[in-house]
């Protein structure tokens, strides 16, 4: 990170003697199941959900090996179960989403049959225009239709846009946004199935499988517009029909379609935040992971080689010797440099310390903080007999203290638990670049260098504040 120049906390020339090599910790070759639950920390049942969405995924490509160009977050969509017990919960292959049980005939109608697609980014009403093309909200008509004429200019709509979707042979229309009740009506009857608010991810998905471009207008229609060999089916388990409430559910499915939907069930709807919670962060965790390609031991293992380093800098800051002045004259400011430096490294290993001892607490591996914070004194201890901080970490305090969702594993077999790198360097960015930018202003505070507008970068790779 770039050197504070003017801050009097910082303004020693001499740096640490630790420097980053890129490369990243050893960790031993796991299959799927061992990934995905060393990222589950606690919350098996939902990565259980995200192995199976890979799994769809994999069979889908035909692959058996799992990586960033076989599974994205993007590439998932939820679709909720009210009421039902949390046993229905499952991961399909397609697009499964809630239709009114009036369209079940409809539906049935539908099945085992290539269907034509047309995929709507927009709302579907005769009043819906694009962002760029609304009218000015400071215009005032002076005279407006009646409600009969309203009505007959919507009937009329409706007529025109309904012989086109009938002209195209279209069966299927997948909308993002909102449709018109009427519009639904009239196509149910016309053998049409419509299905409004679809995610956009899914809209490029099925783009993507059957070559339709979207379209933000029913008057776009054209051959390019328009999608083949989509199946609809409705979701059975054994031989009951999957329902919430007065919706069934449906699975669109198209040929060469990379797209899993996971089905969650719950009977409570105050729980269904906290699974709807726990499943995203399990995917993001696997994408993340699968992205970056490497992975930090988790149960506070990093945060413990980094409060070991600040320490270690703590003790460094007051061995510099009152002669390096850096750029200043000013011996006063030196002094006062020398004397908080050290100061700041505690305070920076203090907040480490916490977190490690909440950590613990939180995990039911420590009974009080008194306890946490005296094995965490006790490793602190160990570490610095060892020549390798980080071989340790690995070796040792990851496979003695870290267990999975409490299970006891034989110790060849005992996964351990990961945290994902990049959301956790950017934490540790932010947060040290907070602390930067109070010590700037401090510092130009103390010299009045304000009128030089220097600012604080979060480069934290280099120079003398790095971290790890």
């Amino acid at each position: 990170m770039n050197r504070l120049s003017h801050s009097r906390h910082f303004s020693v020339s001499n740096r640490s003697g630790f420097h980053s090599s890129g490369s990243t910790l050893p960790t031993n070759n796991h299959t799927l199941m061992g990934l995905t639950r060393s990222l589950s920390h606690g919350s098996l049942e939902a990565m259980n959900l995200v192995e199976e969405a890979v799994r769809h995924l994999c069979e889908s490509a035909e692959t058996q090996s799992v990586t960033k160009n076989f599974f994205q977050a993007s590439w998932l969509e939820l679709c909720f179960l009210k009421g039902q017990s949390e046993a229905f919960s499952n991961a399909s292959l397609g697009y499964t989403t809630l239709v009114t049980a009036e369209n079940y005939a409809l539906v049935k109608n539908l099945e085992d049959k290539s269907l034509k697609v047309l995929l709507v980014d927009g709302d579907v009403t005769e009043n819906y225009r694009h962002v760029g093309f609304n009218k000015a909200t400071n215009v005032r008509s002076i005279a407006e239709f009646k409600s009969s004429e309203k009505s007959e200019r919507d009937h009329s709509w409706i007529n025109t846009v309904c012989k086109k979707i009938i002209y195209a042979g279209i069966d299927l229309i997948l909308v993002r946004g909102d449709v018109c009740q009427q519009f639904m009506i009239q196509c149910s009857c016309r053998g049409v199935l419509v299905i409004p608010h679809v995610q956009q991810n899914v809209l490029l998905a099925f783009s993507e499988c059957t070559g339709a471009e979207s379209v933000t207008y029913l008057a776009q229609i054209n051959s390019n517009s328009i999608g083949c060999n989509v199946n609809i089916s409705i979701c059975m388990r054994g031989s009951s029909i999957l329902e919430s409430g007065q919706e069934i559910a449906v699975n669109v499915k198209a040929k060469g379609l990379n797209f899993v939907t996971v089905v969650l069930s719950c009977s409570w709807s105050a729980k269904e935040e906290l699974l709807e919670d726990e499943f995203w962060a399990c995917t993001y965790r696997l994408h993340h992971a699968l992205y970056d390609q490497k992975v930090f031991p988790g149960g506070g293992a990093v945060e413990l080689l980094c409060l070991n380093h600040l320490r270690k800098l703590e003790e460094m800051a007051g061995t510099f010797s009152l002669d390096s002045k850096g750029s200043y004259p000013s011996s006063w400011l030196s002094t006062t440099a020398i004397h908080y430096k050290g100061y700041i490294y505690k305070c920076l290993a203090d907040g480490f310390f916490k977190y490690i001892s909440v950590l613990l607490c939180n995990m039911d591996k420590c009974s009080s903080e008194l306890e946490a914070m005296t094995f965490i004194n006790n490793e602190l201890k160990i570490i610095r007999d060892f020549s390798s901080p980080s071989s340790y970490i690995v070796n040792e305090y990851v496979r003695n203290l870290v267990l999975v969702d409490s299970q006891e594993f034989p110790s060849s077999h005992r996964p351990r638990v990961y945290d994902n790198v990049v959301p956790k360097l950017e934490a540790w960015r932010r947060a040290l670049n907070l602390v930067l930018i109070v010590l700037q202003s401090d510092a130009e505070i103390i010299t009045g260098s304000a009128a030089q507008k220097q600012t604080v970068k979060g480069n934290f790779i280099t120079g003398e504040h790095l971290v790890l």
